[in-house]
C-alpha cells in the first residue's frame, strides 16, 4: 500500500488498536493569528444565509496591560476500553478534572465544585485539546490529506501528514475542524504509525502557525491504578495537572 493508504487505514481503524490510552501534553496558542484565523472563519460563514449570528473572539488587556501574546495550557489523558475515559485540562486558570463510563461523567473544578450528569445524554461535558487527536475519524471527510513522509516522534514511528480543509457548503460548522483549530488553511499532522491517534496537529494561517495540541508523553496498553477512573476521587480536587 501507498503511505497516504497506510496513513487512511490507520485513521479509519484507531479505536481498535489500542485496549488503553494516556497521553500527556499541551496545547499552545499565538492569541493574535489564533483570532485573525477565527475572524476570517466568521467572514466565510456570512456569507452563507443560514448563518446570522457569530460571536467574535476578544482578547483583554489583563491588569490594564498588553494581553499576552501566547498561551500554553497543559492536558492529561486517559482511556480504556470499552468506555473508561478521564481527562484533566486547563480552563482559564483553572484545572478541571472529568470521569467518562459510557453516557455517564462526573467532573470537578475549583470554582463550580463536583458535579455529574447522572446518566443523562444530553448533558455533555468537555473533554479537553487532546479530543482533537483520538477522536478524528470526521477528519477523513473534511480535509485532504498528504503525506510528508515517515518519521519519529517521541520513539515511535509517525507519519508526517498537511492537510487542507475543504469547507462543506451545506454544514457550516465543522466539529473536525473546530477541534484542530478554527479558521486554519492548513493542518500539519504526525499521525502515529502504530495506533493512528495524533501526536501533534498544529493549525496555521496565512503560514503562520496559531494553535498547536501535542502529547510529550504516550502510554499505550498500560495497566491502569484502581483509583484512576474512581469519579468520588475527584471530589479532593487536583490542583495541578502534572500531579496524580
Amino acid at each position: 500500500m501507498s503511505d497516504l493508504e497506510d496513513v487512511l487505514e490507520l485513521m479509519h481503524t484507531s479505536t481498535g488498536r489500542w485496549a488503553s490510552l494516556r497521553m500527556d501534553g499541551f496545547e499552545w496558542r499565538h492569541l493574535k493569528t489564533f483570532h485573525l484565523a477565527w475572524e476570517h472563519h466568521v467572514t466565510e460563514l456570512r456569507k452563507r444565509r443560514s448563518v446570522t449570528v457569530v460571536s467574535a473572539v476578544r482578547f483583554e488587556r489583563v491588569e490594564g496591560g498588553e494581553p499576552p501574546e501566547e498561551s500554553l495550557e497543559r492536558w492529561r489523558v486517559w482511556l480504556a476500553k470499552p468506555d473508561k475515559r478521564r481527562a484533566q485540562f486547563q480552563v482559564g486558570d483553572e484545572v478541571v478534572a472529568a470521569v467518562f463510563f459510557g453516557d455517564w461523567w462526573w467532573g470537578w473544578s475549583p470554582s463550580r465544585g463536583f458535579m455529574t450528569n447522572d446518566g443523562a445524554p444530553n448533558h455533555s461535558h468537555g473533554f479537553g485539546p487532546a479530543e482533537g487527536l483520538i477522536d478524528h475519524s470526521g477528519q477523513i471527510a473534511s480535509l485532504d490529506l498528504r503525506v510528508d513522509g515517515r518519521s519519529t516522534f517521541l520513539s515511535r514511528p509517525v507519519f508526517r501528514v498537511t492537510v487542507v480543509p475543504r469547507l462543506d457548503e451545506h454544514d457550516v460548522f465543522d466539529r473536525t475542524l473546530h477541534m484542530l483549530g478554527t479558521g486554519a488553511d492548513e493542518y500539519r499532522l504526525v499521525v502515529d504509525g502504530e495506533i493512528g491517534v495524533l501526536l501533534r496537529c498544529e493549525a496555521r494561517y496565512g503560514g503562520n502557525a496559531f494553535r498547536v495540541i501535542e502529547a510529550d508523553e504516550v502510554g499505550v496498553d498500560e495497566v491502569f491504578s484502581q483509583g484512576t477512573f474512581e469519579p468520588e476521587l475527584l471530589r479532593a480536587g487536583l490542583p495541578d495537572a502534572s500531579q496524580q
